[in-house]
């Protein structure tokens, strides 16, 4: 067993005769982290992802070994970890394809490739439309335009949610300012906000600017957070809730149902 640095390790089997010999190995090691961890007083969980190379199948050197096992591990890890993941070709197209995107995400930005579509809200009573979903598209120079579940998550996980989502909230705001003044509003805006973003210190401080340089009424901005995502981290975002209240700002609970449901956290 070595540990190759952070969170990830290598587990070398010597005397295994066929793949089935690694799949139990690693079926014992997801076994053994289902018991929690008690350090120093605290209950810890931990998902592992594992990732299964067999030589020479899939490679005669320790390198291409250990790269491709590398590869099946994140694998695993995108499926939502705890779980294992055999090598396969398949996989190594999947990464490459996966870090060419990503180096392609850090530069969209500042290409200024991204562009928000408005799905309106409308009301079937006097169907007026009475509000707008900021909905981000990827226009990738050479792919076309990539939809947010194939880039969000990849966002997410690299962290470029942050940067990105900053921006979707300031071009919201710039959005209302304009149909405010072509005298088409005002019409609020509902902007959809990941977990990852609530966490951020500077949140607020980056929603309140927006609004003061665009000069439009907060309440005209509308943040979506997922359920679940609430749920997850109710106690990190409260303050930050509270805060966009006393701005003024409004905050919609999105995909209410679809999961784990707790009206306690609803009330709250």
């Amino acid at each position: 067993v070595a540990r190759m640095g952070g969170d990830e390790f290598i587990i070398l089997l010597e005397r295994i005769e066929g793949i089935n010999d690694a799949v139990q190995s690693a079926e014992s090691i997801l076994n053994a982290f289902k018991e929690p961890l008690n350090i120093n007083d605290h209950e810890l969980r931990l998902a592992p992802s594992i990732g299964i190379c067999l030589y020479p199948d899939h490679g005669r050197d320790a390198d291409t070994i250990m790269k491709f096992a590398d590869s099946a591990m994140y694998q695993a890890k995108q499926k939502g970890g705890w779980r294992y993941q055999v090598y396969t070709p398949e996989i190594n197209i999947e990464t490459y394809e996966r870090i060419m995107l990503e180096n392609d995400l850090n530069k969209a930005l500042k290409n200024n490739e991204f562009i928000l579509h408005y799905q309106p809200s409308v009301n079937v009573s006097t169907g007026k439309i009475i509000g707008m979903e900021a909905l981000i598209r990827w226009l990738h120079p050479k792919m076309g335009i990539i939809a947010p579940d194939k880039f969000i998550p990849l966002a997410e996980e690299t962290g470029l949610i942050i940067p990105i989502g900053e921006w979707v909230i300031k071009s919201a705001c710039l959005q209302i300012q304009k149909w405010m003044k072509e005298k088409q509003g005002p019409l609020q805006i509902s902007v959809n906000v990941s977990a990852k973003q609530f966490q951020q210190p500077n949140l607020f401080d980056a929603i309140e600017t927006a609004i003061r340089q665009t000069g439009i009424p907060a309440g005209l901005l509308k943040l979506e957070i997922t359920e679940s995502s609430l749920i997850r981290n109710a106690e990190n975002i409260m303050d930050v809730f509270i805060r966009l209240k006393q701005l003024g700002v409004q905050i919609s609970i999105d995909d209410f149902g679809t999961g784990y449901s707790s009206f306690e956290y609803l009330r709250k």
